[in-house]
């Protein structure tokens, strides 16, 4: 399985990486691993599921 950093979620999303933290800490994204680090990976899917939930909001 490949996952996705928050840089590369940044970039699909049109977002900066500070957006994409605060969306982890608003609870709007669930990344799939937090690591001992403090970084985050996610699933295409994770990133799917923003997204749709953001397209429906915007209608």
């Amino acid at each position: 399985m490949h996952y996705l950093t928050t840089r590369e979620v940044s970039q699909l999303l049109g977002y900066t990486q500070r957006n994409i933290c605060y969306l982890i800490k608003a609870k709007k994204i669930t990344p799939a691993i937090t690591l001992q680090n403090g970084h985050f990976l996610f699933t295409a899917e994770d990133v799917a599921l923003y997204n749709s939930k953001k397209l429906n909001y915007a209608v």
